[in-house]
């Protein structure tokens, strides 16, 4: 079986996509597959992606018959994945050479069901800037030495989380056991599954490598795949959510967790 799984929706990305997929094929490690699901191109991503494929059998191409947007893409290359681990990584970023084995091999050590590590977002000229982030002492000792899951670490940090689900690396078997899937929203529509996801996952564990593992980088190209950012899209997540926590009778373990959550993203997104 195959270790790793890259899911990675593409649209009109051609402006960025021949260094983010020179990012992936210089990983480190090597035992992966590449899932690109082309949401309907109008420009020359297609093209650029076969041109790669032919230098990299490891690269499969998934192509939707009309725009559908980036949740229903990545849902469809999780349905496709055959990777043990699965991670969401987006075609206009750029990664460390390390990240897979890192993540990997951490998801291995632990037994984790997910793997946190440091994600920012960078202005496209500083995309080649290495960057560490620093954590207190305390951090280190509580969350990336042995793994953990929501009720082991208070209300007030789970805002510390980003709602992103390209700051992590996920075992397949747990995604399916728990039926984690994209919400299909214009945006917004990775936070319901980033959030679940913490809310259900047994063993958690941050990368002890303080190194930047994904950079994403800061554009506002009209045609990004999730580019209408109304604050709706937010509150509907946000819902689904608390609906979702009710349905699997989980609201009442985790209610202040959610009080936080929903307080720092309605900031978060009335401030942007």
């Amino acid at each position: 079986m195959l270790k790793i799984s890259i899911i990675m929706p593409v649209f009109n990305t051609e402006k960025y996509l021949p260094e983010t997929l020179k990012s992936i094929l210089r990983q480190t490690y090597k035992e992966f597959e590449l899932l690109c699901i082309d949401d309907c191109s109008t420009d020359e991503t297609g093209s650029i992606i076969k041109e790669f494929q032919k230098q990299d059998t490891r690269i499969r191409i998934l192509t939707n018959e009309k725009h559908l947007g980036a949740a229903v893409s990545r849902n469809k290359g999780l349905k496709a994945a055959e990777g043990e681990y699965i991670i969401f990584l987006d075609g206009d970023d750029v990664f460390e050479e390390e990240l897979l084995e890192q993540t990997g091999s951490a998801m291995e050590k632990n037994r984790a069901d997910l793997v946190l590590f440091e994600y920012c977002h960078v202005p496209d000229k500083l995309i080649y800037t290495k960057k560490v982030v620093e954590r207190p002492v305390d951090f280190r000792e509580k969350y990336c030495r042995s793994s953990f899951s929501m009720i082991d670490f208070t209300p007030r940090e789970f805002p510390w989380w980003a709602a992103s689900s390209c700051n992590r690396m996920f075992r397949r078997s747990f995604l399916e056991e728990y039926g984690l899937e994209f919400q299909n929203l214009p945006s917004s529509n990775d936070v319901y599954f980033a959030q679940m996801s913490l809310f259900c996952a047994k063993r958690i564990i941050c990368l002890d490598d303080r190194r930047v593992m994904v950079y994403a980088r800061d554009h506002s190209e009209p045609q990004r795949i999730s580019n209408h950012r109304e604050p709706i899209y937010a509150y509907y997540a946000l819902d689904k959510l608390c609906r979702e926590l009710k349905e699997r009778n989980m609201i009442g373990k985790y209610a202040p967790y959610l009080y936080y959550r929903l307080q720092e993203s309605l900031r978060y997104t009335l401030k942007a």
